[in-house]
Formats: structure tokens, sequence, C-alpha cells
């Protein structure tokens, strides 16, 4: 899964580079030739996490490898994640009801499109309360229908939670504990963080290949990209 050559992720690269990590993580998920990008864009935020997870699976295996610091001391911790239990739990119910303060609000589960969008909209509250905002279906107060920019700041953070709640597979928390100081905290797994890692690593060595091939044998990216790599280590280790 992912670009099927080195040029393929040269210009997945490119292209990905100037996006806003969620919008670079949907971009993955198109290279992988599963689903366009607005078939990605419809997903809820966990179905789209699960899909990245699958990613992670097919080009690292099922332990992933990673790393976090210690918010306490600064100490490195190196992980081994199991992608088994990282999976977002199976598609639950995709909409939702609330009662409270007087409002009765039906809502559905946010989906990348919505994500995207409050990328977009400053500040952490704007943000929120747009997410809020795109998720409602309905808004009713004593049988009156009400705009849903209308709801109440305490109505928009019971909705927040109960988002959460509907699509527990939008967030996927590690359990920490550092070595060094005991200390213990939560951090959020980005799957796309991870995948775009990755594959930005691996684009810019390869770049230094390019780079060094073309200084010793004056050939342009499109001949060095022609070499099979196996040949490309070859001619590397001549040209050092």
């Amino acid at each position: 899964m992912g670009p099927a050559s080195d040029a393929e992720l040269l210009e997945l690269w490119a292209s990905a580079s100037r996006e806003r990590p969620f919008e670079r993580a949907s971009t993955l998920l198109a290279s992988s030739g599963g689903e366009s990008r607005a078939e990605i864009a419809a997903l809820t935020v966990g179905q789209r996490d699960a899909r990245l997870i699958e990613l992670c699976v097919a080009a690292f295996g099922a332990e992933l490898a990673g790393y976090a610091e210690c918010r306490s001391c600064g100490e490195q911790l190196e992980l081994s994640l199991d992608a088994g239990e990282l999976a977002p739990t199976p598609d639950g119910p995709s909409e939702g009801r609330l009662a409270a303060e007087g409002y009765d609000v039906s809502f559905r589960a946010l989906t990348g499109a919505d994500v995207e969008a409050a990328a977009v909209a400053g500040e952490f509250g704007a943000a929120r309360r747009l997410l809020a905002e795109r998720a409602v279906i309905e808004v009713r107060r004593e049988g009156e229908q009400v705009a849903a920019s209308d709801l109440p700041g305490a109505v928009v953070d019971e909705l927040s939670h109960a988002l959460g709640e509907l699509d527990p597979g939008a967030e996927v928390l590690l359990d920490l504990e550092c070595p060094a100081c005991a200390q213990r905290w939560s951090a959020p797994f980005d799957p796309g963080g991870f995948l775009w890692a990755d594959a930005s690593a691996r684009a810019r060595r390869l770049m230094v290949e390019i780079d060094a091939l073309a200084r010793a044998y004056g050939w342009s990216e499109q001949d060095v990209l022609a070499v099979p790599p196996a040949r490309r280590s070859a001619y590397l280790e001549l040209a050092r």
C-alpha cells in the first residue's frame, strides 16, 4: 500500500508537505488507492484512523515502534505498540441525541471533512464550536427549532463530550509511564503523523541519493529514479 514507486513517493512528499496534518493524512490514504479523496472526507474520524492504522500495519507490521518524551523530565521513551490494541472499536451508531439545558439536540459523528474545515477556523474555541455546529442535525427547544449557532457554551461543551462517546475511535490514547521519574500520562496516537514521518524520511533519503548520483555522474532526477534500487546502491558506493 502507498506509493508504488520512488517517483510517486517524491510526488506525494512534494504535495503533502504543503498540507496541514489532517489533510496530509487524507492524502496518504488516497495514495493507497483504496478510496477517493471525497470518500475519505466522508468517513467518520474513527473510520479514517482505522484505515490509517491498517496502512501502518501494511508498512511496518503489527508491532509499531515509536518514541515519546516525558513531560516531566524530558526522558526519551522507546515504545513498542500493538496495532491490534490501537485499532478503533468496530463501527457503532453514527447518530445520537442529547438533552441539555432545555435543548434537544440530534447530531451525527464528525467526519474528516468537518475536521479539515475546523483546521482553518483559527483558535481552539472557534474550531470546537464549528465542529459542534457541523455535527448538529437538528436543535429544538420547547418544541421550536433553533439554529445550531445559537447553542449556548454549556450545551456545546456537553455536545463535544457526546461526540467523543459516539465515535470513541476518533482519539486513540496511549497510557505512558516514564522509567526515569515514574511520571504517568496519556498521549494521543496519531497514525497519520506516524505514517508521514516515515514517508518524509524515505523521501529525504531518496533526495540525498539523487543529489549524490547527479553530482557524481551528471544524471538527472529521472535518470536516477530509472535505476533499480539495488544497482543504485552500488553506484552510490562507487561514487563515495
